[in-house]
C-alpha cells in the first residue's frame, strides 16, 4: 500500500508503470522542499523491491530496510552537508577516508555520481533492482551532471534513478529530457491541516497555523509540529523585521553587520520576512483570506495601512533581490545594508 497522503496521480502513474511492467530507468520528481518528494522516492523503491503480493506492504524485511536506511541496493545521494545534517554522528561514512576536502558541502559533487556509478554497474545484492536517490538533483556541479548524464545514456539493466528537484528548470535540459517527469503539488491548507490533527495529534489551533504557514507542503508541517524550534526561529526573524522596521538608519547599518557574519542563517530569515512581506501586500490590496502568518494579522493591518500595495511590492522584490545576491556570494554585510537602509520605516503594533 502507497501510504503517501496526496500526490495521487504521481502514486496511480507509478503504481501502473509497476503493475504493467513498464518502469521507467529514470524518474524526475519536482516540487516545492518539504512536499513528499524523498517520501514518494523510498516508497518507489519499496514498491520495486518488496516481496509481498501487493507492494509496497511496509512490513517485509525489504521495505523495513528500505524505510531504515539499511538495503544494500538502495542509495541515496545528497549534498555533503544535508547527509551530515540529517545523520549525525556518521560523518566518516558520508566523506570517505582520503577523498580531497570539498570548497563547497551544499553541492552534489563528481565523486558522489562516480561512486553510484561503480555500484550500479555490479548486480542487486538482496533486491530486484538498484534504486538510486539523487536528492536536490540541482544542487549537482557541472562535472556531476555531466557524469550522470552518461548514466542516464547507457542506462543499466535492474537500476532506476530517482532524482527529485525543487525546479526542474535548474537541470540541465539534456537531463531532464532522458527523465520521466513526475510533478508533485502542494496540498491544500484543507488537506494540511486535517492530517495534522488525524493522524499527527495536533491541537485543532495549532493544526490551523501550521498548515496556513506550511504553503501546502506537509513535511514542513510535520516537521515543525515534532520541533518547537522552528516556530521558535520563526518568531525571532519576524521579531527582528519588526525591529528594523521600527529603527533608524545607525541601528540599520549595525543590523547589516550582525547578518553579514551569519549568512546561513541570515538566507533562512529572508525567506521569512519574504513570506510577512507577501502577507502586508496581499493585505493592502484586500486579500486579507490569502495571507500565511495568520498569527500576525494585527500587526500585518497596521504596516499594510501604513505603507501601501506599492512599497510592499517594493519590499517584496527587495528581498528577492537580496536573496539572489547572497546566492551570487556578494558581499553580505553591503547586501544587507541596501536591503534594510531601503525598508520602509514603520512603527509595528501587535
Amino acid at each position: 500500500m502507497w501510504d503517501i497522503i496526496g500526490h495521487e496521480r504521481a502514486v496511480q502513474a507509478l503504481q501502473h508503470s509497476i503493475n504493467t511492467g513498464h518502469v521507467a530507468h529514470a524518474y524526475l520528481f519536482a516540487g516545492a522542499p518539504h512536499i513528499g518528494k524523498t517520501t514518494v522516492t523510498l516508497t518507489l523503491a519499496q514498491a520495486l523491491n518488496c516481496a509481498a503480493a501487493e507492494p509496497p506492504c511496509g512490513t517485509c524485511a525489504s521495505c523495513r530496510k528500505i524505510q531504515r536506511g539499511t538495503h544494500p541496493d538502495v542509495q541515496f545521494i545528497a549534498p555533503l552537508q544535508d547527509r551530515l545534517q540529517h545523520a549525525p554522528g556518521r560523518a566518516e561514512a558520508a566523506e570517505p577516508v582520503g577523498r580531497r576536502k570539498r570548497i563547497r558541502q551544499d553541492l552534489i559533487a563528481i565523486d558522489d555520481i562516480r561512486d553510484m556509478q561503480r555500484s550500479v554497474a555490479l548486480a542487486p545484492l538482496e533486491g530486484r533492482c538498484k534504486v538510486v536517490v539523487i536528492a536536490g538533483a540541482e544542487r549537482m556541479t557541472i562535472e556531476a551532471a555531466n557524469a550522470l548524464l552518461k548514466t542516464l545514456e547507457e542506462p543499466p539493466d535492474r537500476v532506476v534513478l530517482a532524482l527529485t528537484t525543487a525546479d526542474a528548470g535548474l537541470l540541465l535540459p539534456t537531463i531532464v529530457s532522458r527523465c520521466q517527469v513526475v510533478p508533485l503539488a502542494r496540498l491544500s491548507r484543507q488537506q494540511v491541516e486535517a492530517v495534522l490533527q488525524e493522524r499527527w495529534g495536533a491541537e485543532p489551533a495549532q493544526a490551523h497555523l501550521l498548515a496556513a504557514l506550511s504553503g501546502g507542503r506537509l513535511g514542513w508541517a510535520i516537521t515543525a509540529l515534532q520541533d518547537e524550534a522552528i516556530l521558535t526561529e520563526r518568531a525571532d526573524h519576524v521579531q527582528l523585521l519588526t525591529r528594523a522596521l521600527e529603527a533608524g538608519p545607525a541601528e540599520r547599518l549595525d543590523l547589516a553587520k550582525d547578518l553579514g557574519q551569519q549568512r546561513d542563517q541570515a538566507i533562512t530569515m529572508l525567506h521569512t520576512w519574504l513570506a510577512w512581506a507577501r502577507d502586508m501586500w496581499l493585505i493592502a490590496l484586500g486579500c486579507p483570506d490569502r495571507i500565511v502568518n495568520i498569527d500576525h494579522a494585527p500587526a500585518l493591518q497596521t504596516v499594510a495601512q501604513r505603507v501601501g500595495a506599492p512599497a510592499g511590492q517594493d519590499l517584496i522584490l527587495a528581498l528577492q533581490d537580496t536573496l539572489r545576491q547572497l546566492d551570487q556570494n556578494v558581499n553580505p554585510r553591503l547586501a544587507f545594508e541596501v536591503l534594510l537602509l531601503s525598508l520602509p520605516q514603520q512603527p509595528v503594533m501587535e
